[in-house]
């Protein structure tokens, strides 16, 4: 995954600068908001609770997507996860315990 911005605007009234770039997700799916969030605060260096993934928009059958992102200087968001990811990982776990516990 290979994040351009393609520009930024600052809005001094709600402290925040407004991210909008162009997300290469070359042969994969489109990324989630949790690693797009954690890449954005990696690149500039910030908190990731600073970083707000508001929309990440793709285009069907191509390998790119279109994003809409927050840098807050004061606000707080969550941080997100991969929720989808960690639970699938807890499953595989409980299941392998569970069949050789049988055993």
């Amino acid at each position: 995954m290979k994040i351009k911005i393609v520009k930024k605007i600052e809005n001094p009234l709600l402290k925040r600068k407004e991210l909008i770039g162009v997300i290469e997700h070359n042969s994969s799916s489109t990324p989630s908001k949790a690693s797009v969030q954690a890449y954005i605060a990696k690149e500039l260096k910030v908190m990731p609770k600073h970083v707000e993934v508001k929309r990440i928009i793709s285009s069907i059958g191509a390998s790119r997507s279109d994003l809409l992102a927050y840098l807050w200087k004061e606000r707080e968001v969550p941080v997100l996860s991969d929720k989808k990811k960690e639970g699938k990982e807890k499953a595989k776990e409980e299941g392998g315990q569970t069949a050789t516990a049988a055993q």
